[in-house]
């Protein structure tokens, strides 16, 4: 069983950890400072903001005790270098959404209206609900797969859409596909992270930001199996805390750590913030 997203080889992914994001002045963020650019542990690119008033801020323990990123509104980070979208692709993010009903990102590839511009929008909508929205070649809405959310916990949102349909995944559980064949953009686009539609490549232009947080993003340029989306949504559970359906417990690998008076395990961690992680073959508990 997977406990990294890297072990089912996105073609992107960004992880909030504090040596992925770099301040205006070029330096490793700390808590409570805004950031210029979130570096993409895979493939280098860079979401980045311009507008010192539209960048996010580090929070260090704001996501189930993990780091992320406040977004507020009209904050954004834009990767800027064009991405061609596939047929079928799979996307997730781990979020939360404080305090607002409107219509907001986590995600998008979508920069407006018209032929090749957009690509998907993975966000939240009302009060109760998350969407997956595609898009055909032409721009037009294609189709709109719907997924209970409580918007205001952290959740892990994975939408995948395939050539015949679109399915919204919200911490694991998912009411089945809705049946589409869209094809995806003709032309290339950029990728938004924090709205699920930037009109411009440097982000200056948010129409459906987020209020709330991003911990985590990642991409595949193809869909995930069923037992590959476990594997996903589980180390979502292992990570944040986030109870997802369909979990399946690491039997391999244990953690030497110190164990609280509350029954939780403060894990050993290296000088650079990587867990200790000890592998034994029968699986005991140290």
């Amino acid at each position: 069983m997977a406990r990294d997203l890297l072990d089912l080889a996105p073609i992107a992914r960004w992880r909030a950890d504090q040596q992925a994001l770099v301040t205006a002045g070029g330096t490793q963020a700390a808590d409570g400072e805004t950031v210029t650019t979130w570096l993409d542990s895979i493939g280098g690119q860079v979401a980045a903001q311009q507008t010192v008033t539209r960048r996010p801020i580090l929070r260090a323990a704001s996501l189930g005790g993990r780091p992320a990123l406040e977004f507020n509104t009209d904050d954004a980070l834009v990767v800027a270098a064009p991405w061609q979208l596939s047929a079928a692709f799979t996307a997730l993010v781990v979020a939360r959404m404080d305090g607002s009903t409107a219509a907001r990102g986590p995600l998008g590839l979508d920069r407006g209206t018209g032929a090749g511009n957009r690509g998907f929008r993975l966000r939240y909508n009302t009060a109760t609900q998350a969407q997956l929205v595609a898009f055909d070649s032409t721009g037009a809405t294609a189709l709109i797969d719907t997924q209970a959310a409580a918007r205001t916990s952290p959740e892990v949102l994975t939408g995948v859409r395939r050539t015949t349909d679109a399915q919204l995944y919200v911490n694991g559980a998912s009411d089945g596909p809705t049946a589409g064949a869209a094809q995806p953009p003709s032309t290339a686009h950029w990728l938004s992270i924090g709205t699920d539609n930037a009109s411009t490549s440097t982000g200056n232009a948010v129409t459906t930001g987020l209020v709330g947080v991003v911990a985590e993003v990642a991409i595949w340029h193809r869909v995930l199996t069923a037992a590959e989306l476990v594997q996903a949504h589980s180390y979502a559970q292992d990570r944040y805390g986030i109870p997802v359906t369909g979990y399946v417990a690491d039997a391999t690998a244990k953690k030497y750590g110190v164990r609280m008076k509350d029954g939780r395990v403060a894990p050993v961690r290296m000088r650079d913030g990587r867990e200790v992680p000890v592998r034994l073959a029968s699986g005991a508990r140290l």
